[in-house]
């Protein structure tokens, strides 16, 4: 396939003395003078505005709609094939789709819909272990089988031995594949939109919280006026760190041409 962006705040507090008598008294006139000098720097201060360029920007809407909300749920997975579109995972080395066609360590992805999807497993990383993953995509019945979430993981704990047996959320984003780098590049290449194929990418449980950031960040921004809405994200890859090993993520940015 072809490869082608401080108003300063004081208590009013009442001197304490031992006795009103010992006061310290002051004359009429100093008092005069001391009002005058008050009243001048109160005037002085309320004639202080912020600059103009922090005037002139827009105020955060009170609310404001998640951005892509619209494209949730767009593609019903239950009416697909395993392998209807080709799927996209993240590795160490980058992306890569289920071909082992490596697009690197960036690719840019115009969204058509992003589905919630649950994985079981059995909380360990070895063959035995990996043959017990089932999937769902409502997070209460395994796909395939009908069987419920929360009795699978019950007996993954209870009869298989798997204590730390757990269901994770991650997302399906599917959407048409419009950039990606040559295998060890860093920049961008277009593809043709004629050939620009539907793709499935995987979005690990790590890094489900990114997209929700994305989500948040571009609401607020395209809310105020400071940006406008896009269908178009920029994923890249990015290294996240664990107790023994290190794990691939997703970063999300939206995506200007």
């Amino acid at each position: 396939m072809a490869l082608r962006k401080p108003t300063d705040t004081a208590k009013e507090t009442k001197p304490v003395f031992e006795s009103e008598d010992s006061a310290p008294q002051v004359s009429e006139p100093v008092v005069q003078k001391q009002m005058q000098i008050v009243s001048a720097q109160s005037e002085q201060k309320a004639l202080v505005f912020p600059p103009a360029e922090v005037r002139s920007q827009p105020r955060a809407s009170a609310r404001y709609k998640p951005a892509f909300e619209d494209f949730k749920n767009q593609i019903d997975p239950s009416t697909l094939d395993f392998d209807t579109f080709p799927r996209m995972k993240v590795g160490l080395g980058g992306f890569s789709d289920d071909k082992q066609v490596e697009f690197g360590k960036r690719i840019v992805l115009r969204l058509m819909s992003w589905n919630e999807r649950w994985t079981v497993t059995a909380g360990e990383d070895n063959d035995e272990a990996n043959a017990l993953v089932r999937f769902s995509l409502d997070g209460k019945t395994i796909d395939g089988t009908g069987e419920l979430v929360a009795d699978y993981i019950k007996n993954l704990k209870e009869v298989e031995g798997y204590a730390k047996a757990e269901s994770k959320k991650y997302y399906a984003i599917y959407g048409f594949l419009v950039a990606g780098c040559a295998e060890g590049e860093k920049t961008l290449v277009g593809i043709d939109p004629a050939s620009q194929p539907i793709i499935s990418v995987q979005v690990p449980p790590r890094s489900v919280s990114q997209f929700t950031r994305l989500q948040i960040e571009q609401g607020v921004k395209v809310s105020q006026g400071v940006l406008q809405p896009t269908d178009t994200i920029l994923l890249t890859q990015i290294k996240n760190k664990g107790k023994t090993k290190d794990y691939a993520g997703i970063e999300f940015t939206p995506y200007y041409d």
